[in-house]
C-alpha cells in the first residue's frame, strides 16, 4: 500500500492513525494447500497441559498494578507490584 495521507487523533489514553492511500501493486498471496483428510488409522494426537496457571491482576487508579500467582508445582504464593 502507498500511503498518500494520515491522520492522527489522540484521545488522551490512546491514539488512532488513519491512513488513506492505494491498492498494492504486488500480486495476490497464493490461496494455502488443501489438507488431505486423516486417515483411519492415524489417532488424533492430544495435548495435556503440564501445569495450570493462573494470574490475577488487579489495577489501581491506572497506574499501579498488583499481580499475584501461584507456583503449580511448589504451590507458593507470589506477587508483584509494577508502576
Amino acid at each position: 500500500m502507498r500511503v498518500q495521507a494520515s491522520t492522527l487523533s489522540n484521545f488522551g489514553t490512546h491514539q488512532i492513525e488513519i491512513l488513506l492511500g492505494t491498492a498494492s501493486d504486488l500480486p495476490d498471496i497464493p490461496p494455502p494447500p488443501v489438507a488431505s483428510p486423516p486417515s483411519a488409522d492415524r489417532k488424533p494426537r492430544t495435548f495435556k497441559p503440564k501445569y495450570l496457571l493462573h494470574i490475577t491482576m488487579t489495577v489501581y487508579d491506572k497506574q499501579i498494578s498488583h499481580l499475584k500467582w501461584q507456583d503449580p508445582v511448589s504451590k507458593e504464593k507470589f506477587e508483584a507490584w509494577c508502576q
